[in-house]
């Protein structure tokens, strides 16, 4: 039933579609329609380039590419022909960018007999590409074109009319002989060098440097860049292929070549597609229809339209979904009538059931056309809803008109309304389908989570965020997914340097981590060259190739900035600025210079920590743990700090089954790396060791039931005459030794004087292999008139000693650490000047040191009367030279206290830098002595507002040094805060918002 008229005055001549080609017959509209996806896709996302590693711009990869077949690897170039294309007809500004790249393989794709250029493969140089474009639905064994005969187009043994090796569409775009049930597997010796399965090796090439079997390809940057010029080629090609399914002549066996058959298989010429084109051009003077079109209407004002980007889960859905009818070729295949497959023609020509091919089929609605024309002649114009599977919605538009000159009306005919209507809806859909089709391809995505970084080594875990895909450890062929890590930084002089990890490893087994999971392992890869201490800007990528939902071959790739200037864990006592409250990550900017602060929070550490693995000067691992705040002695009245956790890179990573006081990581002799930790119970000394992963058991070593369990390679008895059994060992930088001092009560005779004093003995733990623990006392100078050891640390693997000297005081490797001309500006200086003569001269601080959560002394005149000076060094750091102290002066009655609070840091002369955080008269300047510089690190730090406290440093201060150096100060209580950070201000970092501040930088990273 007819279902409604529409009378309609039509005062041109409608006739057969006749007309001339436009020159660069159909290539400026693929130009314009992958342009279009391009803008559309992920590939205009600044995020996923970078990830990449890779910048859009004029010429970002050159002009050259690879093509590729079994036998041989030709290098090409852009042509002319192309170029002129892109840059002139579409105005791109450069046809070598990547969207041009994608154009250009766009226009190639409809190469035939040496147009525009013959192939440089000699297989292939008479290769007809458009024979390749057609894909079916309905029909898919092709039975009804002249160009086929009656076989599968996979069916190797079948001899074809004019190309004896042809594939449907999407065959020919993934490389396979079947898209539909053999999509994983890549066609041997294919003809094809352009293909989905081309993209993807290019893609791994280029992201690698290495072929999919891992040998070396491409060495240089100018090799990896061909290889992503490839890449974008090859899916420029693919992306026609799509394209194609949105022109019904290639979804219904249309031949419309407009050539004799013999040359590339015949049929009329398209005026469809040469209309298009004339609209893509927008050329003026175009006939269609027996009419003259003045000047076509720009595709601009529909490819853009918007259709939604449709994301399956296999390639080959983009053309087809067989039953549910989402493909593109479906949409195209039952929505439209072509030229050689109409209305009117008879069902061994038309045998599609859709559009229905009764006129009185009820869901036509036929428009009456009254021409003007003597008589005024009628023809009937078919309307009808398109129906779209993928929204579920549906469009009517003009399908078909009937002739005017038959009067039975069984001649059907298309017009240029026609074409309008028609390229209203399927244009758009070819830019969606296009731009799906390439996220699909670039769809594999994860993200990295370091747990262990060196110059030469990383260890990482990784999360799958690929929407709706799972990573699997095997493919379908039972082949191992590999993983393989690739660097870049910048060197001294500014250049980018690149590299891979030495080998590929396998994830392999039964292992699927689905979307948002993360890896249970951890992997390790070597650098091919190590990272030099000043190189700047390190940034990993971690590439998955293997199965990724149903693609056996895909690749997901991870990007991560690696820290290279070390930095700090703070916790702000306030929420700051940005509004993101917790423990943060404080950290040198590599771009800008300054200082910055990471969102990422519930970050955690210890504030004692071990550096080691020391390369090029600089330490490589960092353990912490929880220790005594002054780091080498304990606070007697607050108890023992000691826990049982281990943290590494901002995380818990392991629980010992005893309380910490020593921890490093070592090497055995087959480079199988260990965490070592030293800890005691009531009677002896144990060490342990694990392998190096994170772990947060705290079991024993069993066989079967904790293989990666703790074991204790050493048990050694504590001496009877401990006064403290708690005491903090500090490892060298190898993990190979380590030393402490305990300590034990005497009674000696200061200026005739009974005292209590702390006598200290020096204990070593001795490490061979990861696997053999030593521990002996190596005794101690236990006189104070003579040097007597008080704290042990280590330099790599050089041991640094502090010492108690009678006439020095304090000393480091031999050397004072504060001078006469310091003590004596406290002493009698201009501060408060008092008689005369130099208190240092007869200082006998040695004698009146007492150690506590601190060093602690005052001066004592000869006679043993009490002095002008009195000392406190709050915390050291042995490694780094830094020493947080006050000096004071107490006037006559001791009623106050004027002094300044100092802190030093160097590491080869212990005066190297000096800065004061508080002093009486002139708040916040830098105090120096004569003949000492100022401390100036990296350029001009900044000073908080805060009140002069006194002679003491404050209890809740706290102080770390990064790998890189830096140093971090906290002070404050309940009258001002003070925070010090290297160069910089960490209130700056942070975005802090008023001035009373208080930071705890508990982890040098």
């Amino acid at each position: 039933m007819i279902r409604g008229r529409l009378k309609i005055v039509i005062a041109v001549i409608l006739l057969a579609a006749v007309g001339e080609p436009v020159s660069a017959y159909e290539l400026v509209t693929h130009g314009l329609l992958t342009y279009e996806a391009f803008g559309r896709s992920v590939l205009s996302d600044a995020g996923l380039l970078e990830k990449l590693g890779v910048e859009n711009g004029k010429a970002p990869f050159g002009d050259e590419y690879y093509d590729n077949s079994s036998q041989e690897e030709i290098v090409r170039r852009q042509e002319r022909f192309e170029t002129q294309i892109i840059e002139k007809e579409l105005k791109i500004e450069s046809s070598f960018s990547i969207d041009g790249w994608l154009m250009a393989g766009a226009i190639r794709e409809d190469d035939y007999e040496g147009h525009p250029s013959r192939d440089p493969h000699g297989e292939n140089a008479e290769l007809r590409r458009p024979l390749y474009h057609f894909y079916d639905p309905v029909d898919p064994l092709n039975r009804g074109s002249a160009l086929f005969v009656e076989c599968p187009l996979n069916a190797q043994n079948c001899v074809k009319r004019y190309a004896p090796d042809l594939r449907s569409a999407p065959d020919w775009a993934i490389g396979t002989l079947d898209a539909f049930t053999w999509m994983n597997e890549p066609e041997s010796g294919r003809r094809n060098h352009f293909t989905l399965f081309d993209a993807r090796e290019a893609l791994y090439r280029a992201l690698t440097g290495h072929k999919k079997a891992g040998a070396e390809v491409a060495t240089t940057r100018e090799e990896r860049n061909a290889y992503w010029a490839t890449t974008f080629r090859a899916l420029g090609d693919v992306v026609h292929l799509v394209e194609d399914m949105a022109q019904p002549q290639h979804t219904r066996n249309d031949p419309h070549a407009g050539l004799p058959a013999s040359l590339v298989g015949g049929g009329h010429k398209s005026m469809y597609e040469a209309y298009i084109e004339a609209r893509a051009t927008t050329a003026r003077g175009f006939g269609v229809d027996g009419a003259s079109i003045a000047h076509a209407e720009p595709l601009n004002t529909i490819i853009g339209a918007g259709y939604p980007i449709p994301a399956f889960d296999k390639y080959s859905d983009y053309w087809s979904t067989r039953g549910t009818m989402q493909g593109l070729a479906d949409y195209s295949n039952r929505g439209f009538f072509t030229a050689g497959r109409n209305l009117s023609d008879p069902p061994d020509v038309n045998y599609y059931p859709e559009p229905p091919r009764d006129s009185a089929d009820a869901s036509y609605v036929v428009d009456d056309m009254v021409l003007a024309l003597p008589g005024n002649p009628k023809s009937r114009m078919l309307r009808r809803a398109v129906p779209d599977a993928l929204t579920g919605s549906s469009t009517e538009v003009r399908l078909t008109v009937e002739s005017v000159w038959d009067p039975h009306r069984s001649t059907s005919s298309l017009n240029h309304y026609i074409y309008d209507d028609m390229a209203a809806l399927l244009l758009p859909r070819a830019v969606a389908y296009s731009a799906g089709i390439i996220n699909y391809f670039f769809r594999g995505k994860l993200d990295i989570e370091i747990e262990t970084s060196t110059s030469s080594t990383i260890a990482l875990k990784f999360s799958n965020r690929t929407v709706r895909d799972s990573i699997y450890g095997t493919d379908s062929f039972g082949q191992a997914g590999t993983l393989i890590v690739t660097y870049e930084y910048e060197d001294n002089t500014g250049e980018k340097i690149f590299g891979t990890s030495t080998a590929q490893v396998a994830i392999g087994g039964e292992t699927e981590i689905k979307p948002n999971e993360s890896s249970n392992d951890s992997y390790t890869f070597s650098y091919d060259n190590p990272i030099p201490a000043d190189a700047k800007k390190l940034r990993v990528r971690l590439i998955f190739r293997g199965k990724l939902g149903n693609e056996d071959d895909a690749i997901a790739i991870g990007m991560l900035d690696v820290p290279l200037s070390g930095g700090f864990i703070v916790t702000p006592n306030y929420l700051p600025a940005d509004g993101i409250a917790g423990t943060r990550h404080i950290y040198i900017d590599e771009t800008t210079g300054a200082w910055a602060v990471s969102e990422q929070t519930g970050l955690t550490a210890g504030n004692i920590d071990w550096k080691g693995w020391y390369e090029n000067g600089a330490p490589t691992r960092v353990l912490s743990w929880e220790g005594p705040v002054s780091r080498y002695f304990v606070d007697r009245v607050q108890g023992w700090p000691f826990t049982p956790n281990i943290y590494q890179d901002g995380t818990l990573y392991s629980v010992a089954p005893c309380e910490v006081e020593g921890a490093a990581l070592a090497r055995d002799a087959a480079n199988a790396e260990w965490i070592m930790v030293i800890c005691h119970d009531d009677v002896s000394d144990l060490v342990y060791r694990r392998p190096n992963t994170l772990n947060l058991s705290p079991d024993l070593y069993n066989a079967d039931t904790a293989p990666q369990g703790w074991q204790l390679i050493a048990s050694v008895p504590l001496a009877e005459n401990l006064a403290y059994k708690n005491s903090a060992w500090f490892f060298n930088g190898s993990g190979t030794e380590a030393q402490t001092l305990r300590f034990t009560y005497e009674t000696v005779v200061l200026n005739g004087i009974p005292r209590s004093v702390i006598v200290m003995d020096r204990y070593k733990l001795s490490i061979s292999g990861a696997q053999v623990a030593s521990i002996e006392n190596l005794g101690g100078d236990r006189g104070f008139t003579a040097a007597s050891v008080i704290a042990v640390d280590y330099r790599d693997n050089t041991e640094t000693l502090l010492r108690l000297s009678a006439g020095d005081w304090l000393t480091v490797d031999g050397n004072r650490v504060f001078s006469a001309e310091e003590i004596n500006a406290y002493c009698y200086g201009n501060l408060d000047p008092g008689p005369g003569g130099s208190c240092f001269e007869s200082s006998t601080f040695a004698n009146s040191t007492s150690l506590n959560n601190g060093i602690y002394a005052g001066d004592y005149l000869g006679d043993g009367t009490p002095g002008w000076v009195m000392a406190h060094v709050y915390y050291i750091d042995l490694r780094e030279g830094v020493f947080a102290y006050s000096l004071s002066h107490p006037n006559y009655n001791y009623a106050l206290f004027s002094g300044n609070y100092r802190v030093r840091h160097g590491t080869s002369t212990m005066d190297t830098g000096v800065f004061t955080l508080a002093q009486p008269d002139t708040l916040g300047d830098v105090y120096a002595p004569s003949g000492y510089a100022s401390y100036n690190f990296m350029g001009v730090y900044k000073y908080g507002r805060f009140f002069s406290p006194g002679f003491a440093p404050m209890a809740q201060g706290s102080w770390a040094v990064d790998r890189a150096h830096n140093l971090f100060v906290s002070e404050g209580n309940s009258f001002h805060t003070y925070n010090y950070l290297t160069a910089g201000n960490p209130a700056d970092a942070v975005n802090v918002t008023g001035e009373a501040l208080t930071f705890l930088p508990v982890y040098p990273r």
